[in-house]
């Protein structure tokens, strides 16, 4: 009986979307910490547009759940990508695939992606893991198990120990810095897809200018007049209070709540990739 009501529930959201919504499936991609909500609250603004809550996520953190589930299955990932319609918002967390690239083109769907420095990353999800109960993941149960936060953070850098302490298994998948950023750093190729830096994004220098260009892309909107209006009315998204995931949001926070050697060892995992995402090497 569920799966016939969901059924139902999708068609009339298909006839729905069709008939009255926006001109294309719009896809909020992220690294996961990256502010990845903050980029959802600016794309909800948008008229015509539509987020149910919906999500699928093809990264790491799926390969590592107690106990493993199918989850990071790369058929239903791209089944559900396909069940987002016209007019629809599908917060995602999607490292590159290339067969999810294709599912973009043949959907014809408009697919951005937050990228954020790879040292705040590591800050904002050590902030993140101290809030949340996430007992359904090994790394996550791995993190406190250790005993203080310098260790944790290590641990967030280095990826999965080859022997790790106690009883906790030797296989788990959640690799180091420099592999997760690499996950991500192919969609800046993928013509079809705009990335966009949470820094530029919430920089009062940059913020407008990074918010014309998302409007840009999304080609909806003609005329310098309406252009702006449009501009401003995202420009409403970038609240910090409509986010639940927001934390404290200072782009350089990470330079004065990293320790000298949690930023050296993020570069030494991770320097050739955070160069690549166009941000410079700090030497205090």
């Amino acid at each position: 009986m569920s799966a016939l009501l969901s059924q139902i529930a999708q068609s009339r959201r298909r006839i729905y979307h069709s008939i009255r919504m926006g001109d294309y499936p719009l896809f909020c991609n992220g690294i996961p910490k990256a502010g990845t909500h903050l980029l959802l609250n600016v794309l909800r603004q948008l008229p015509k547009f539509q987020d149910y809550d919906r999500r699928t996520h093809y990264l790491y953190l799926n390969q590592g759940k107690v106990p493993p589930a199918d989850t990071n299955s790369l058929p239903l990932v791209r089944k559900r990508m396909r069940s987002c319609y016209s007019g629809e918002i599908m917060k995602v967390h999607l490292a590159y695939e290339a067969s999810l690239a294709n599912v973009l083109r043949e959907m014809e769907a408009k697919h951005v992606v937050m990228f954020r420095d790879p040292r705040a990353i590591i800050l904002s999800m050590a902030d993140w893991w101290e809030r949340v109960e996430r007992p359904d993941l090994w790394a996550w149960r791995y993190y406190h198990f250790l005993p203080n936060r310098e260790e944790r953070i290590k641990f967030l850098i280095e990826g999965w120990p080859k022997y790790p302490k106690g009883d906790f298994p030797s296989d788990v998948v959640f690799p180091d810095l420099s592999k997760r950023m690499q996950q991500y750093l192919p969609w800046v190729d993928d013509y079809q897809t705009m990335v966009l830096r949470y820094e530029d994004l919430v920089s009062p220098d940059s913020s407008e200018d990074q918010l014309r260009k998302l409007v840009a892309y999304l080609q909806r909107f003609s005329g310098h007049a309406q252009q702006q209006k449009m501009v401003d009315c995202l420009a409403k998204g970038m609240s910090p209070d409509r986010s639940k995931t927001f934390a404290h949001g200072q782009p350089l926070r990470w330079q004065r709540e990293l320790t000298a050697e949690a930023i050296a060892l993020c570069q030494k995992v991770a320097g050739k990739e955070i160069e690549a995402m166009g941000y410079t090497l700090y030497y205090d």
